[in-house]
């Protein structure tokens, strides 16, 4: 079945009743409430905003109207414009995602590289072959998704949406004045890639012919990017790129001067935006990935000084010097779970192409910038910045090995999604004495051009489970009933966002049909601010050997971003949160959380072993 042969048949995404979004978000702000006149109040606003003929039907007869006019989604422009365009922070950390690949495990490849010593700089062999290895793979995929030889994604229910795959290829942002906007196109016709080394971008050409080359004649044209860079009498371009990683504001004036100072600017830009995809090959040596996970991270996150990438390119495979990989995303045209599959085919990827070494190939191209004193003093602030945004960035990769998914289902029998929220909550508790607002992305592909919506993890149920847990009158047994519980309410609640019937975006179409100086309680409540502010931000990715984990930053400056895998016999979760606030640790928070795994299994066993008598 052809990838994208279902895409007309697929659902729009449903609006939900205001009476039914309005039941739903009472239920899940009641635990945020600081008393029951607090939450009565909150009552009080909901009614009169539900009511028969009130404002909540006149704002639902608006939003049903807009969605009419909407082709594939009333949600998806909105989406796009407000979660990523129109937000102006920096791509790097708040909103770019990184994935770690696992370690090359080719023989041939392995054999072939540490038989040839650096000959250019610090690069090597190793990281030369990876990263053409990857490429070739990443090509490959294209080529399927092109042909439509994807399988569509099918789960329990049902086809899921494939729009996000023709996102993966020649799709950049670019900054604008209020509000960036994505260019690229599917299919991209592009014939090249670029290629990024100390701060220089190339043009590499990965077609002859009309066909992709071969992973060989991909690393010659890598080597001679390094034999161009490291030449002794090489004219360094600006580092333009570093702008990227700036104020979105910031680097809309900074793009734009840069653009009307001279065509071969505009030219530079174009390039870039339509490359396939970028490749960064950089000097620095990672070292063994059993001890040195926090440092691949956060190598791959902003690379410690936000150099050599374009950190607005949607897809940058990243190769440091010793071999070790990954991928650099930017989120606003694609989230980390699809790009995830499209990755992995590129890591598992077994050239089949022979190269005879007379190709031919277009030669490399630099990728040049005429500069001047004022982008001069723009780069210098970016530095500045990118080096504060950086140094406040908290990031810790964990390995939770006390047991995994496969001790939940058996031992717990509960969702190990689920299973792993209620720990999180707990983990949270232990530091900061209170329930926290929680964001889980839930999927909505089941219908046409869907992405995310939230999961409200807190729940009644879940925060009675939370303060039992450490009170030591509570028996095991009990405090196995109420997992089980919070872990069913939260099973039913990501159910039915995954249906389109969640709070979170029904709420936010009904803000954004308002009038000029219109508003309602409702959105005033201190409760519904506060039932937003996400404490943990949180997502999962499936488990794969091939994949060492993913993550992304913290939305609230007081809180944690986190992404996990639940794998068969152990559970690894990359962590951020902010240095300048003391209330925060990534550190404290992932041992607190091993010692919330040790007591959660304690209290299985001893609730398994009193059941037995």
């Amino acid at each position: 079945m052809a990838t994208f042969s279902l895409q007309g048949t697929l659902p729009r995404l449903p609006i939900p009743s205001v009476q039914e979004t309005c039941e739903l978000y009472l239920r899940s702000v009641k635990p945020h409430s600081a008393s029951p006149e607090e939450f009565a109040r909150t009552q009080a606003a909901v009614a009169a905003f539900a009511k028969a003929g009130g404002p909540g039907d006149e704002l639902q007869k608006r939003l049903i109207k807009y969605s009419e006019t909407q082709p594939m989604s009333w949600l998806s422009k909105w989406w796009l414009e407000l979660a990523y365009h129109s937000w102006r922070e920096s791509v790097l950390i708040n909103s770019n995602w990184y994935i770690m690949f696992r370690d090359e495990d080719e023989p041939s490849l392995l054999a072939a590289a540490a038989a040839v010593k650096p000959q250019f700089g610090k690069y090597t062999a190793l990281q030369v072959k990876r990263a053409a290895k990857l490429t070739a793979g990443f090509l490959e995929y294209k080529n399927r998704v092109d042909r439509e030889l994807i399988p569509i994604e099918m789960t329990k229910a049902g086809p899921q949406c494939m729009n996000q795959y023709r996102c993966l290829f020649g799709v950049t942002r670019v900054p604008r004045k209020g509000c960036d906007y994505n260019v690229g196109s599917h299919p991209s016709h592009s014939q090249y890639i670029c290629v990024s080394a100390r701060d220089q971008f190339y043009v590499v050409h990965v077609y002859s012919g009309g066909k992709r080359l071969s992973a060989d004649a991909i690393e010659r044209q890598f080597w001679a990017v390094l034999k161009d860079v490291t030449d002794s009498g090489y004219k360094m371009q600006s580092p333009v790129n570093r702008l990227t990683a700036e104020h979105r504001d910031t680097w809309t004036t900074a793009h734009e001067y840069i653009e009307k100072l001279n065509p071969e600017n505009q030219k530079s830009f174009s390039i870039i935006e339509n490359a396939l995809f970028n490749v960064a090959l950089d000097e620095f040596v990672v070292g063994p990935i059993t001890s040195t996970r926090d440092v691949l991270a956060k190598y791959l996150f902003h690379n410690f000084n936000g150099s050599n990438r374009w950190f607005d390119k949607s897809i940058t495979i990243i190769v440091s010097a010793d071999g070790k990989a990954g991928c650099n995303g930017e989120h606003s045209p694609l989230d980390a779970l699809v790009a995830a599959f499209a990755l992995e085919s590129a890591v598992t990827f077994k050239e089949t192409l022979t190269s005879s070494g007379d190709e031919q190939v277009t030669p490399i191209k630099r990728v040049t910038w005429v500069t001047d004193a004022k982008v001069d003093e723009f780069l210098g602030n970016a530095q500045v910045f990118v080096k504060n945004l950086i140094a406040d960035s908290d990031v810790k990769l964990h390995d939770c090995k006390k047991f995994g998914g496969d001790f939940i289902k058996k031992q717990v029998g509960a969702s190990p999604d689920a299973f792993m929220q209620m720990a999180l909550q707990v983990t949270y508790y232990r530091i900061h004495k209170r329930l926290p607002g929680v964001y889980e992305t839930a999927s909505t592909r089941k219908y046409v051009f869907g992405r995310t919506e939230t999961c409200r993890s807190l729940s009644s149920a879940s925060a009675a489970f939370v303060m039992a847990f450490d009170d030591k009158s509570v028996p095991p047994a009990a405090k196995l009933d109420l997992l089980r519980a919070a872990c069913k309410s939260h099973v039913d609640y990501i159910g039915r966002t995954a249906n389109g019937f969640g709070v979170d975006r029904h709420l936010l179409g009904l803000r954004l049909v308002m009038k000029e100086g219109e508003s309602h309680d409702i959105f005033k409540d201190p409760l519904f601010a506060r039932s937003q502010h996400w404490d943990l931000s949180t997502s999962a990715l499936n488990s794969s050997k091939n994949m060492l984990g993913s993550g992304f930053g913290t939305v609230y400056p007081d809180g944690y971003g986190m992404n996990y895998q639940i794998h068969t016999n152990n559970i690894t979760i990359a962590v951020e949160s902010k240095v300048h606030d003391k209330s925060t640790s990534s550190v404290l928070f992932c041992n607190t959380l091993d010692k919330v795994m040790e007591d959660l299994h304690a209290a299985a066993v001893a609730a398994k072993a009193t059941a037995k008598l």
